[in-house]
């Protein structure tokens, strides 16, 4: 089980690394449901790149979070059913 979030861990890293600082994307950091596909990230920061290259220079932030991210993945159909994805709270400082 332990290798399985080490597992997802990795992946989501790989998949939001450009959006995300890796530190908030580590195993320990990552709740995971192996047979029911249910992953859950809390408090991750969004990179100043990202926000830069979102907002450019019209707006002035100094950080960004979201303070939970929910992903429903039907590993056994991946390919034929969507990965569904739920996000609560937006905060820009």
């Amino acid at each position: 089980y332990i290798m399985f979030e080490g597992y997802v861990a990795d992946l989501l890293t790989q998949w939001l690394g450009s959006v995300f600082e890796e530190s908030c994307i580590r195993p320990d950091r990552v709740q995971t449901s192996v047979y029911s596909g249910h992953v859950v990230l809390s408090e991750l920061e969004f990179k100043k790149k990202f926000i830069q290259a979102i907002f450019g220079n019209t707006v002035s932030l100094r950080r960004g979070f979201i303070g939970r991210v929910e992903f429903q993945i039907p590993w056994t159909k991946l390919g034929n059913q969507p990965v569904e994805i739920w996000v609560d709270g937006i905060y820009l400082l």
